[in-house]
C-alpha cells in the first residue's frame, strides 16, 4: 500500500482499508488486563457513579426543607409567587370579598 501524502492518515486508512492493525508502540504504553497502575482509575470510574448520587439529599431531608415569606408585607388582594425546592408556590393574601366567594361554592354539587 503506497503512502498518500496530501490525505490525512485517518482518511486513508478509511479508503484503504487493511485486515493488519499497527500499533504505535512509541506513542502508546500497553497495559496487561487488571494491571495495578490502572486500577485506581477503573475503581473511580466504577464507583463514581455511585458517590455522586450519594451526595444528594435523601428524602427526609428534603421532606424537612422549609420556606419563610413575610405575610405581612403581601397586601390585601395581590399574589405573590415564590420558589420553593425549584417549584413555584403562589401565595394569595385574600380579601374578604374572595374568601365569602369562597366559602360560598357548593362543593356537594361539584363532580
Amino acid at each position: 500500500m503506497g503512502m498518500i501524502s496530501d490525505v490525512p492518515a485517518t482518511v486513508a486508512t478509511v479508503k484503504n482499508p487493511s485486515s493488519k492493525i499497527v500499533y504505535d508502540e512509541y506513542n502508546h504504553e500497553r497495559f496487561p488486563p487488571g494491571d495495578p497502575s490502572k486500577r485506581a482509575f477503573a475503581y473511580f470510574v466504577l464507583s463514581g457513579g455511585r458517590f455522586v448520587l450519594s451526595m444528594s439529599a435523601s428524602k427526609d431531608v428534603l421532606a424537612l426543607a422549609s420556606l419563610e415569606v413575610d405575610l405581612s408585607s403581601i397586601e390585601l388582594g395581590s399574589t405573590v409567587t415564590v420558589k420553593w425546592r425549584g417549584k413555584p408556590v403562589f401565595i394569595r393574601r385574600r380579601t374578604e370579598e374572595d374568601i365569602k366567594t369562597a366559602n360560598s361554592v357548593d362543593l356537594a354539587s361539584q363532580g
